[in-house]
This record gives C-alpha cells, structure tokens and sequence, in this order.
C-alpha cells in the first residue's frame, strides 16, 4: 500500500506543477496585453502612465488579472520605463517568496525570488 501513495503522491505533485506553469503561461499572456498596451500609450502620450488604469479604455478595454501568485499586478512608473510584476508571497526578503516579472524586451518575462 505504501507505492500507491507514493504514486498518488507523485501524481498529485506533477498535476500541482502542470497547473503552475499553465498559470504563468496565462499571466504571461496577459502581461503582454498589458506591455502592448503600455508601448501604445508611450507612443501616443509620450510617455508611460502612471497608473495601470490609465490604460483604459482606451488602451485596453480593462486590466487583465493575473492568474498566478498574488492575482495583482505590482506596477512602477519609471522616468526611463516601468516595471511589472506579479508577487507569489507579501512575505518578500525571506528568499520563499517568488516573483514573475518583465524584465524588458531583451529578457522578456523571468521568474525569481
């Protein structure tokens, strides 16, 4: 009996896995509705916006939620770009907590912690 717990075990762990990776390849997807739509105001106002909200809806008809993590998007108005990123934990600095975050054109989205 003890292999098939540790079967059901493993499944249950690669279907935990399967369905992590699907939400960060969903908030991925919306993250570059968002960047799109960041670039798009850029160009047109000549700058980036303040505020994610000030992308709609014009830009975007509304924020798309993340799906992975915290389901918050973590944005920051920077005077040459911006940052976007969605946190796993608000427990930041303890080296558990993870973030997934676009790191520009050049690396696109990276996951760390």
């Amino acid at each position: 009996m003890h292999g098939g717990r540790v079967l059901i075990f493993g499944v249950v762990l690669l279907a935990v896995a399967c369905s992590e990776q699907a939400d960060l390849d969903e908030t991925r997807r919306r993250g570059d509705r968002i960047v799109s739509a960041l670039e798009s105001y850029r160009t047109t106002e000549g700058e980036y916006p303040t505020t994610l909200e000030e992308l709609t809806p014009d830009y975007l008809p509304e924020i798309p939620t993340p799906t992975w993590g915290l389901r918050t998007w973590v944005y920051e108005h920077l005077t040459d770009g911006f940052g976007l990123a969605v946190h796993e934990s608000r427990r930041t600095g303890d080296g558990n907590a993870h973030w997934y975050a676009w790191l520009g054109p050049e690396h696109g989205w990276q996951f760390g912690d």
